[in-house]
């Protein structure tokens, strides 16, 4: 995860607002067989108010 790719600008909006966020984007990568991938991104405070952890989950959905 390195800029400018969108879940990099997610987890910076995350990061900030400490709001959670949900996507869902087409693929775009090497792999032929995917075609979307769907993402969360959690704030997560270690101190309970200033966010400094994010979790971030994202699945890769193939073709049927």
């Amino acid at each position: 995860m390195s800029p400018p790719s969108r879940i990099f600008t997610s987890c910076v909006e995350v990061a900030s607002s400490g709001q959670h966020q949900r996507s869902e984007t087409p693929y775009v990568g090497l792999h032929r067989n995917f075609v979307r991938a769907e993402d969360i991104i959690l704030p997560l405070a270690s101190d309970g108010h200033e966010t400094d952890i994010l979790l971030v989950f994202v699945e890769h959905l193939t073709k049927k």
